[in-house]
């Protein structure tokens, strides 16, 4: 065993015998319990609750929230998995999953297919988009109020085995039956990419799993880096996940033997990552977008930009989680995210923000920012006192509590309304476009082969309002002329991009999106103005 997970051994056995020796042992009156042995004194615990509890008790779930017990009263990103979470979470993580590879969408009891995975055992065995699935085996799935979980066990399944569909499909008569065989589906961590103009290239990332790098690679070879002179990377709403992927994208951007991060921690020796010779992006002028829900990996690729003044931080404070976790497996299938050791960039900076309170304060903190007009002030944005360091050519950045930009851009608030909330909040406006394009899809492809032909067609916004506000009205959301006023550019946008997600695929929904996109404008902005690159050296 690796030294650094030696002293996980008295966890991980008190762990298995709760899981083991507890079940089914009786109390026994008189028994003696020893005070330097709490494992035996958890034991007499149970035991006596199993067998004298006025209610029935599930011994295993007293395990898993004594387990999670622990757990409270160590970090906040310290945690246990239970089994049945333990698949979702890894399957973001690593970046793919078992099953037909489909995005679907659940409108009035009726399953549609959004989106058919490029290669897919979907697309091969002939399915659709705008596909409607009527059964899945012999199962009748339509109008009996499945819930989005229920219908992902139903496609999701091992590779190689077969799962029959029966779809309505558009002027087609009768259903179509198809047979798919599962097999491996990559999930792809990039969401756009895309040329802003002949020479600047944007990525969209959307977390850091262990197909990640590749992706990255490949996107940059679709930009064309020949001629690629600028990248904006969009870390906005970036999660994070595995560090030695966020060293690696970082790696493309600087010469050889710069400390890219380093860890350390009480059990596990100062570990540093330092960049390569393989660089390949060295001369590209970067910004890097964050908000406050960037976190780990993205404070990690971004920190070490930031240090190094190798490119420009812009947007708002990021989440500040500089902690590392290790997932160890446990014998049930279950898991344990144990925190290992802290980050820390170049400089030196750990930007964990505080956690002395308990952990509904902590995941609370973002809620606080915006209370406190932290994402729409830059007066209002506070660090601790003392946490002050200097990047490689002596611009002051702080610590304690996440990466604070070079370049702040507020939260912009100016069309948002109570009336927009409960429509994204409860899917209307997505629901709306599901069945917008059901009706419409096969004139809308022969009327705009091409997004170019889209964004030039695209002129019924107002019409596409009137008829959202109706369908939502007979939804239950009353009319507010008043916040549907404010609110309409941004409803016709988020619109107009739906419908091009559903025509050319996920890249078009964020071309068409960022078109309002205070962050990207201003990167824009800053491309176009060599002042704000004196203090910024690419090597």
């Amino acid at each position: 065993m690796d030294k650094q997970y030696k002293f996980l051994l008295p966890l991980l056995f008190g762990l298995m015998v709760a899981l083991g020796m507890f079940l089914g042992t009786k109390y026994q009156p008189g028994s003696r319990i020893s005070k330097d042995d709490p494992v035996i004194k958890l034991k007499e615990v149970l035991s006596v609750i199993t067998s004298s509890y006025m209610d029935t008790t599930s011994e295993n779930q007293l395990i898993n929230n004594a387990i999670a017990g622990i757990f409270d009263n160590l970090d906040p990103h310290s945690t246990y998995i239970p089994s049945n979470k333990l698949e979702n979470i890894n399957e973001q993580l690593e970046g793919g999953f078992e099953g037909i590879g489909i995005e679907f969408s659940l409108v009035q009891d009726t399953l549609f297919v959004i989106e058919i995975f490029r290669g897919g055992p979907a697309e091969t065995a002939g399915v659709k988009q705008g596909d409607k699935i009527i059964y899945i085996d012999d199962e009748i799935i339509s109008g009996k109020k499945l819930n989005n979980e229920q219908l992902i066990n139903r496609l999701k399944g091992k590779k190689g085995s077969k799962v029959r569909i029966k779809v309505l499909r558009q002027n087609k008569s009768g259903l179509t039956e198809i047979s798919i065989t599962r097999d491996k589906i990559a999930l792809s961590s990039i969401t756009a990419c895309y040329k802003i103009n002949e020479f600047t290239g944007y990525i969209k990332l959307s977390n850091f799993s262990a197909n990640t790098y590749n992706e990255f690679l490949d996107s940059i070879y679709k930009l064309n880096p020949e001629n690629l002179h600028e990248l904006v990377l969009d870390l906005t709403d970036n999660p994070g996940g595995y560090l030695n992927t966020a060293v690696d994208i970082a790696d493309e951007f600087f010469s050889t033997k710069k400390l890219i991060v380093y860890t350390e921690g009480r059990n596990k020796k100062l570990e540093k990552f330092i960049s390569t010779s393989t660089g390949s992006l060295k001369k590209v002028r970067l910004i890097v977008i964050i908000d406050e829900n960037s976190a780990s990996a993205s404070e990690i690729f971004a920190g070490a930009m930031q240090d190094w003044d190798r490119g420009i931080i812009l947007g708002r404070r990021s989440f500040g989680k500089g902690l590392v976790q290790q997932q160890i497996p446990l014998s049930d299938k279950s898991a344990i995210r144990l925190t290992v050791a802290r980050y820390f960039t170049p400089t030196g900076r750990c930007i964990q923000k505080p956690y002395l309170k308990d952990k509904n304060d902590y995941f609370s903190d973002l809620l606080n920012r915006y209370e406190q007009g932290e994402l729409t002030s830059l007066d209002s944005v506070k660090f601790p006192k003392g946490y002050k360091y200097k990047t490689d050519k002596g611009r002051i950045v702080y610590a304690g509590g996440g990466i604070m930009p070079d370049i702040f851009v507020p939260l912009d608030t100016s069309e948002n309304s109570p009336y927009l909330t409960k429509l994204i909040k409860n899917e209307v406006i997505y629901r709306f476009s599901v069945l917008y394009m059901d009706r419409h899809r096969d004139q809308l492809k022969i009327n705009n082969p091409s997004f170019k032909d889209f964004e030039k067609n695209f002129k019924d916004g107002n019409l596409l309002l009137l008829q959202l506000v109706k369908f939502a009205g007979k939804e239950g959301y009353k009319r507010n002329h008043e916040e549907i006023g404010k609110s309409s550019n941004q409803i016709v946008l988020l619109l107009k991009a739906l419908i091009a997600k559903q025509l050319y695929g996920n890249n078009y929904f964020y071309q068409v999106l960022n078109q309002n996109n205070p962050e990207l404008n201003k990167a824009i902005d800053i491309l176009n103005s060599p002042d704000y690159w004196k203090v910024i050296h690419v090597d």
